[in-house]
């Protein structure tokens, strides 16, 4: 693409028409036109600058064809004596080459690096770039350009790893269903004996004034007998040892147990709830920031479009090809491409935050790397809806979650009967009373309790459980209906995905190639302003759609695993019935599993 260039005296500013062989009468006629398409938009508001200018230029490029004809290409114009001669311009060839930002063309900015440490490097392009790869791997590098990765860096397989270890949500919940199974020892611990001890020392006052006997003897002084002794102060111990085993209880332990073992289950399939989304969570916000990261390289590269575009736009005015619409445009141009960059900026650091929340590690702010190119891969075809409904409603833990909340509705339903328990008991006993004879005791027997009746609240139990037990096997029946309808609409957002990716990949090439062309028609003097600021929002637009079209199709398939139970397993799977630890390929969906379909 070509710079148009001038030549500039105190006189007069010569322009090149464009038209080569064109005589005095066709620059007159140019000038004249140019002049009218300044003017007339002054004049009559309906008419556009565009529209004017770009009919002054067909005016000329006709009576200069038409001059041309009429005189034969050997015998030049005579031109009058009294005119000056109009000097030509040169133009240099319109090359790729020739477009490249020349080492003093203001550089980018760099704005506020974001909290996590993200550096964005603006690299020299031409105006014709903005060509985001539509091959996988040139893809990855174009976007890894300029990027520098901040230590500590973690892979998607890392990242899984980690936060499945250490994300304290999902560790509260382990510690949950750690203390619900504490709850099955506590209830089986009601059959063992039971033996207590108790001890107690005290002091009591005693007060024992009473009225004096007299003794009445003949011939003498009755004898008068003082038995008030005044206060006394006495101290006593007790010592008892009690001993209690629970003969029969006609099944209530039992109800307990079962009880506290459906607790457990509850709490167990919450955890396996917590865990698989925090699977999907971390995949999804690995991605995220790759796209973010991504957006911020087609920003970036924008910017310097709009700038270089603004260069050209000013230099086409001072030489008044252009009008100053065009330079204003430009500008504005500039400004809007300025704030989706500082925004694209904030997004990248903003899903790196999002990323590291998940993990759960304070000593290390880790951020994902650059994905590869094997994890954008679109990959074979997912299973059936059918299979993919199956699965879902085997695998998912929110099923099993709530049968198990069914079986703590029946035990507690058991417990709502009356029943009696049989205990035998042995105790023994250890007095020490002051002033008295050490006494000790003992007693051993069976124990039969019964409450004969309750005021009518073991009725109202039973019906309050009966009726939670309806309530659950209506939500088991919506839960079901639920997950088939969120596997179904899951599967169809991985086809749409799959198919919108091809879509993308090829309006991202025509929108590039187009961009191209209006940007070396537009350099040339050719391409009306409009015409190109379309093409490279167009341009850009279609290379965010294509990034936005891959990393859907990822979070599309994880999406579908989620919401078919991760049947096929995920990094740190601990389920019983799991395939085991898999790698990040076969969670992605980026591997057959044609071995499930029927199982």
């Amino acid at each position: 693409m070509s710079m148009l260039r001038g030549r500039r005296d105190t006189s007069r500013v010569t322009l090149h028409t464009f038209i080569p062989g064109t005589n005095w009468h066709g620059s007159v006629l140019w000038l004249v036109l140019l002049a009218v398409c300044l003017i007339l938009p002054a004049a009559a508001s309906a008419t556009s600058a565009d529209e004017v200018f770009a009919a002054g230029e067909q005016s000329a490029a006709g009576s200069a064809e038409e001059q041309a004809a009429a005189q034969p290409a050997d015998d030049p114009a005579e031109e009058p004596a009294s005119e000056p001669v109009v000097e030509p311009v040169e133009f240099a060839p319109v090359t790729e080459s020739s477009v490249v930002l020349p080492p003093e063309t203001e550089a980018v900015e760099q704005y506020a690096v974001p909290p996590t440490g993200v550096e964005w490097m603006p690299l020299s392009i031409t105006v014709s770039e903005l060509c985001l790869p539509t091959d996988i791997d040139e893809m990855i590098n174009y976007l890894a350009e300029g990027y520098f990765q901040p230590d500590p860096e973690m892979t998607i397989e890392e990242a899984l790893a980690t936060a499945v270890t250490y994300n304290h949500d999902l560790n509260s919940r382990r510690l949950a269903a750690a203390a619900a199974c504490q709850g099955i020892d506590v209830q089986w611990a009601d059959l063992l004996p039971q033996l207590s001890l108790s001890a107690k020392g005290y002091w009591t006052d005693n007060d024992a004034s009473s009225e004096p006997i007299t003794i009445p003897i003949e011939g003498q002084d009755p004898v008068v007998i003082d038995l008030s002794g005044g206060a006394q102060r006495d101290f006593h111990q007790q010592l008892a040892l009690s001993l209690t085993q629970r003969i029969y209880d006609f099944g209530l332990t039992n109800d307990l147990i079962d009880v506290a073992e459906s607790q457990h289950a509850i709490k167990k399939y919450t955890v396996d709830m917590t865990e698989q989304q925090l699977v999907y969570n971390v995949i999804t916000a690995y991605y995220q920031f790759n796209l973010a990261l991504g957006q911020a390289r087609v920003r970036d590269d924008e910017l310097k479009l709009s700038r270089e575009l603004l260069r050209q736009a000013e230099i086409q005015y001072e030489v008044g090809v252009v009008p100053r619409l065009d330079v204003i445009r430009a500008e504005s141009r500039v400004e809007q491409a300025r704030s989706n960059f500082i925004a694209a900026q904030s997004q990248v650091g903003d899903a790196a935050a999002y990323f590291y929340s998940l993990l759960g590690v304070e000593d290390q702010r880790y951020v994902p790397g650059v994905i590869h190119a094997a994890l954008t891969e679109i990959g074979p075809a997912p299973v059936d809806v059918n299979t993919a409904i199956d699965l879902a409603l085997y695998y998912r833990p929110e099923l099993a979650l709530q049968y198990a909340a069914l079986d703590a509705g029946s035990a507690a339903k058991n417990l709502t009967r009356n029943r009696p328990i049989l205990n035998a008991y042995a105790n023994a006993a250890y007095m020490d009373p002051a002033n008295s004879t050490v006494h000790e005791s003992y007693e051993y027997g069976l124990q039969f309790m019964w409450n004969l009746y309750t005021g009518g609240s073991d009725r109202a139990k039973l019906k309050q459980e009966e009726l939670n037990m309806k309530s659950i096997t209506e939500s088991l029946y919506h839960l079901e209906s639920q997950i088939e309808l969120d596997a179904t609409t899951a599967w169809n957002k991985v086809i749409a995905a799959r198919s919108s990716a091809d879509a993308a990949r090829k309006t991202l090439e025509l929108a590039s190639e187009a961009h191209r062309a209006a940007a070396v028609g537009y350099s040339a003097g050719v391409t009306p302003y409009i015409d190109y600021l379309n093409a490279l929002d167009q341009n850009v637009a279609a290379a965010l759609g294509y990034l936005f079209a891959l990393a859907d199709v990822k979070i599309a398939q994880t999406n579908l695993s989620r919401a078919m139970g991760f049947p096929f397993g995920y990094s740190g799977d601990c389920r019983a019935d799991s395939p085991g630890d898999v790698d990040i390929y076969t969670t992605l969906g980026l591997d057959d599993h044609s071995f499930l379909v029927g199982e």
